[in-house]
């Protein structure tokens, strides 16, 4: 049975044109021509419509096309966020860190290179970084904004874009609707500014933010004393399931003194195929198959595993000579009780103190903030709310928050 014609309406066919016809390199225009011959449903959903910019950046498959990932939809992505920026005046910095996919990197020197071409300096990671790395990092460098390229957990064939602002959280209204209008007006490549790297106002990073970064972890360290003279009684096995977690997790778990560390040796080399997985994502079970053996094998006490940008956390525990897996609620109200109970214990719970939760996470969280009188406050699901109402607490200066 012959397989039924695609035909190309208008809207695509004139994207599919200005790529074939516009100031895009061969290589691109080549894989179109195949994707012609051999693949036309492909080449339809490449091309059918521009691939969305939303509130906290984009996200999409890999490949050529409006619809797709590649270097050309990154750089009209940050020239728009360049736009905006110059609009709001005065002298603006980015930073620009990456995960471990396909072309992430090349996609951050990219924007690195559209940024400076524009007149903003850049500080630009040497290596894949957590996406907690950019979070500090913006406020620690006092930068107008950030971007990470990760497509978190998602399967090997994406790829994105994230935009932080410089509270150190996604970039939230109506700074998000700004970029959005902007990045829509970049509708063909010489509209994009074409930079050089290196270029002196890019500056590459890596110890400069990762010093002060685990430095100021060791300050939230609740009990130092016990940590390191009875954290090596811990056993702990990590995976970073090949992506950015491998460069901070230990080296923050070492310095606290849990240096009994094990490591899932198939998934600590950085690889966008994620060969040892379905998918990334520590929140399917299938995915902890090999970290969980593992733990029943040399017979840990915990098993840690994070995504590739390590903005998602799985934690297993030996209990009765069986492995037991927490979910996200779970580990958000463990977390809790032990920061409130260490801080009561030591006596250092201040006054006022607030923690914070989205609407949905568990209402035990409430319970167990209330047990030690702790205000709780609900915002809206995504980190960026957290670190909204942080920022702005910081400036006001009410209270002491965990969130």
């Amino acid at each position: 049975m012959q397989k039924a014609k695609v035909v190309m309406d208008k809207t695509t066919q004139n994207n599919i044109d200005s790529w074939l016809e516009g100031d895009y390199d061969e290589a691109s225009q080549k894989e179109i021509r195949r994707l012609q011959q051999e693949n036309p449903e492909e080449l339809l959903d490449a091309f059918y419509t521009h691939l969305s910019f939303g509130t906290g950046g984009m996200r999409g498959v890999l490949g050529v096309g409006t619809n797709r990932i590649n270097a050309y939809t990154i750089g009209a992505a940050t020239q728009g966020l360049a736009n905006y920026l110059l609009k709001q005046g005065g002298k603006h910095s980015v930073l620009v860190g990456f995960d471990s996919r396909h072309h992430s990197r090349d996609f951050a020197e990219e924007v690195a290179k559209v940024l400076s071409a524009n007149g903003i300096e850049v500080f630009l990671f040497r290596e894949l970084r957590p996406v907690a790395s950019i979070s500090y990092g913006v406020r620690h460098l006092k930068c107008s904004a950030g971007v990470m390229i990760t497509a978190s957990h998602n399967p090997p064939k994406y790829n994105g874009y994230k935009v932080y602002w410089n509270h150190g959280g996604q970039v939230l209204p109506p700074h998000d609707r700004g970029i959005i209008d902007e990045v829509a007006k970049i509708s063909q490549p010489s509209l994009v500014k074409k930079g050089v790297y290196p270029h002196p106002l890019i500056h590459d990073v890596s110890e400069e933010i990762d010093t002060p970064y685990l430095a100021k972890l060791r300050e939230l360290q609740p009990h130092p004393g016990d940590d390191h003279s009875h954290g090596k009684e811990l056993a702990i096995v990590y995976s970073p399931i090949h992506g950015g977690g491998i460069t901070m997790v230990p080296p923050a778990l070492e310095q606290w003194g849990f240096t009994n560390l094990t490591f899932v040796e198939e998934q600590c080399t950085p690889n966008g195929d994620f060969p040892t997985v379905k998918v990334p994502n520590p929140e399917e079970p299938e995915t902890l198959k090999m970290g969980i053996a593992l733990l029943e094998k040399t017979q840990g006490d915990i098993f840690i595993a994070t995504d590739p940008d390590v903005d998602r956390l799985a934690v297993t525990v030996m209990h009765n000579g069986k492995p037991v897996s927490f979910n996200g609620n779970e580990i958000a109200c463990l977390a809790l009780e032990h920061l409130c109970h260490s801080l009561t214990e030591t006596k250092q719970m201040p006054p006022k103190p607030m923690a914070i939760k989205t609407i949905v996470t568990s209402e035990l969280f409430k319970a167990i903030a209330d047990h030690y009188q702790v205000s709780c406050l609900d915002v809206l699901t995504g980190f960026k709310y957290i670190g909204q109402k942080i920022s702005q607490w910081e400036e006001e200066k009410p209270a002491h928050v965990q969130g």
